[in-house]
């Protein structure tokens, strides 16, 4: 059987898990907000102008 404290936590895990799966759904439903277009925004760097990749 398992003990109290340990049921409590594992609902706990749970209940994070849904709130988690409910906050990733909603920053689906952003206009305009997309992961990759921030990292890309933050990340931009300029043109290289010596034709040189690295």
């Amino acid at each position: 059987m398992i003990s109290d404290e340990k049921q409590k936590t594992q609902q706990e895990g749970v209940k994070e898990s849904q709130q988690d799966r409910k906050q990733d759904e909603a920053a689906k439903q952003r206009p305009g907000q997309t992961d990759q277009a921030i990292h890309d925004a933050e990340t931009r760097r300029p043109v290289r102008k010596d034709n040189n990749p690295d």
